[in-house]
């Protein structure tokens, strides 16, 4: 057996339990925007408010990271990921739980997204990333993948256990059976197995980093004058803000196609499903693959599912195969992210750094569901949309060729600077 398996090995061991918990958590906050189409009808229906209106509930929730995202990484960096997170948890599941109190009220309604986003800042995905990305060394990639899995998983779920829920008690009871036992669920989960250090006497490299004085890598000064992460964090945007649409109103685009709400629900779990594979993949690719085309790739899939999407031949399983296409690069694409902002910035402000583009991303989910909601309002139909999805996620993929090759930070035997020990290339 090699030295890297051997060492993989060890850390996986040692910390299979970390991921695990971080899998579901990440999956409970995925699971807010993954479910929200859902939930789109019944309360168009119930309170007389237009698809824009509703979606604005979503853009509050999205849009909160990017003007505190930044200060969630510097409030890891301080006091660490289990003290953030655990706390997030419980006020998430509450808050969500919450959102079924709705009265029909605008102002309401805002107010009601405001308090679970203002929750929901502990658990975003840059807490989960951080504690996967300080524990791990060797296996970086695929221990990131795996814990990435958690918004494949959510994907599936939500369109599921939702549509049941609506459908037999309706999307009051809904939101909060989502929240008891998703929520619940996850929150046992980091409760029990999350934590920050790993136990006496393990022998990981990155841990012993983690007790130095500072970690290599760029200072955020560097950090935001760096042309691989400020093209990183474009990418991200522009992939996000059709990834996020389209992600939010999946169900209503396949019901405008043609399927009744549970066959769109059905079809659109299979995002989930792929989703988990395009991490999966990516994780291990990663830790493998050193082409320049390879984050490009990995991008670029999603705007062959976009093309797919707007289903000329009105097939359903045209609609599947796109659908799963969309899950897989938006699986891959997540988990290219969280691995470039590591090569790229390095560990010394790895929460900073990587809630900085994570906000980019998150500002192109916030912005893309409202403005979709508002041009469907105004069009009545989601197909231009559609036909402008495609371009827009193959130009954003252009922006990752030619990124250069993963620096080196600290002396070439500092595993942090090639966590698979091969020089940088």
């Amino acid at each position: 057996m090699s030295e890297v398996t051997t060492a993989t090995s060890a850390e996986w061991k040692a910390y299979w339990p970390v991921v695990l918990s971080a899998m579901f958590g990440m999956s409970f906050y995925a699971m807010v925007t993954y479910s929200f189409d859902q939930f789109a009808a019944p309360i168009e229906h119930e309170f007389g408010l237009s698809r824009s209106q509703v979606y604005l509930g979503l853009m509050i929730f999205s849009l909160l990271p990017v003007l505190f995202g930044p200060a969630v990484g510097a409030l890891i960096d301080r006091f660490g990921t289990r003290r953030v997170a655990v706390p997030g948890m419980l006020l998430s599941s509450a808050g969500f739980a919450a959102i079924g109190l709705a009265n029909g009220s605008l102002v309401q309604w805002c107010l009601l997204w405001l308090a679970l986003g203002f929750a929901s800042l502990l658990i975003k995905s840059t807490v989960w990333t951080v504690a996967v990305t300080r524990l791990f060394t060797v296996g970086r990639g695929f221990a990131l993948s795996v814990m990435l899995c958690g918004t494949a998983l959510a994907e599936a779920t939500a369109k599921l256990l939702p549509n049941w829920l609506v459908i037999h008690y309706g999307w009051r009871m809904a939101y909060l059976g989502v929240a008891v036992f998703w929520g619940g669920l996850a929150t046992l989960l980091v409760l029990l197995m999350f934590r920050e250090k790993p136990p006496e006497g393990s022998s990981s490299q990155l841990t012993s980093l983690a007790a130095a004085a500072e970690l290599p890598g760029l200072t955020m000064h560097e950090a935001l004058r760096s042309p691989p992460l400020i093209r990183i964090g474009l990418t991200n945007f522009l992939f996000t803000l059709i990834g996020g649409w389209v992600a939010a109103h999946l169900a209503l685009v396949l019901m405008e196609s043609g399927l009744d709400r549970t066959g769109a629900a059905e079809v659109a779990a299979t995002a989930g499903v792929a989703g988990i594979a395009g991490k999966l993949v990516a994780g291990w690719l990663c830790d493998r693959v050193r082409s320049p085309l390879f984050p490009f790739a990995a991008f670029a899939l999603g705007a062959v599912g976009d093309a797919l999407l707007v289903n000329p031949f009105h097939s359903t399983a045209m609609l599947t195969v796109a659908v799963m296409i969309l899950g897989f690069a938006g699986g891959a694409s997540f988990q290219v992210t969280a691995y470039l902002c590591g090569r790229y910035g390095g560990l010394r402000n790895f929460g900073k750094i990587y809630s900085i583009v994570a906000s980019l991303l998150m500002f192109g989910a916030a912005v893309g569901p409202p403005i979709a909601g508002l041009l469907h309002d105004m069009l009545g139909t989601y197909r231009p949309l559609l036909l402008a999805a495609a371009p827009t996620v193959l130009l954003a993929a252009f922006l990752l060729i030619g990124l250069g090759p993963y620096p080196e930070f600290g002396s070439r035997s500092d595993p942090a600077a090639d966590p698979d020990g091969k020089p940088a290339t």
